[in-house]
């Protein structure tokens, strides 16, 4: 099955075409890096296979289903998870608050306003299974402002899979990391498993090669190049934009 298509993806602001007329596929199970320079992009095609910001023009399939016009809820119903370049949890609340909050986001009462979260004891021990299987339980009790940057951009990742995503956008999970902490959370991606399929925006070229299946190189809103990761590393166009013209 193919998890994702865009089919003649457009977003304009004005003047500036941020995506001209991109398509491409990711096959279910697939780890698909995204690669380019500053403002090639990258961000605002997870944008808007997101649901953040509509396309000027084209289409957006699912899992088979068109979701161009659809909203982010709807999407996430679908299956769609994703992290953000700058982590985004709330300072106050522990690692297992935290977990709990995405895994009751995921469950039918999480409407329901009148009774505490931890009441429900599913929830819970949903939560505590999750951080343990990801070595987070010692944090469990630790407010998410006392972590250091890397453990918060585990836990991050943490919560987007609690609602058991089939396709998650990671959004340079690595970014400011240590060379420790970019290895811990690489761990992580690998660990997935291949029911989630995965999309990954990172700079560290080395980590992002090594994970994936297949890359697909963007300059200027344009796809410029696609292919396994050694044919990626062998061609001059992407070279060329990563180090300048005559890179050998």
């Amino acid at each position: 099955m193919t998890a994702l298509e865009v089919t003649g993806l457009s977003l304009q602001f004005g003047g500036l075409c941020a995506l001209d007329d991109l398509s491409m596929a990711v096959e279910a199970g697939e780890r698909l890096v995204i690669l380019g320079p500053n403002g090639a992009g990258k961000t605002t095609l997870f944008n808007v296979i997101s649901g953040m910001q509509r396309p000027t023009r084209g289409r957006i399939a699912l899992f088979g289903q068109d979701v161009t016009g659809t909203s982010v809820a709807r999407r996430v119903g679908l299956g769609l998870g994703r992290t953000f370049q700058i982590a985004t949890l709330f300072p106050r609340l522990t690692v297992l608050e935290s977990a709990m909050l995405a895994v009751q986001a995921g469950e039918p009462h999480r409407f329901v306003m009148h009774r505490a979260m931890g009441a429900y004891a599913g929830t819970r021990r949903r939560a505590i299974e999750l951080l343990a299987a990801w070595q987070l339980d010692a944090k469990a009790d630790q407010e998410t402002r006392h972590l250091s940057y890397g453990e918060q951009r585990r836990v991050e990742l943490v919560l987007a899979l609690a609602r058991r995503p089939r396709l998650l956008l990671l959004d340079e999970p690595a970014a400011g990391l240590s060379g420790e902490e970019t290895a811990a959370v690489e761990a992580m991606v690998r660990q997935l498993s291949r029911d989630v399929t995965v999309m990954l925006i990172e700079h560290d070229v080395d980590m992002a090669l090594r994970l994936a299946d297949r890359v697909i190189v963007l300059q200027q809103g344009r796809l410029l190049a696609s292919g396994e990761p050694e044919d990626i590393r062998r061609d001059p166009r992407v070279a060329e934009i990563y180090f300048g013209a005559g890179h050998a």
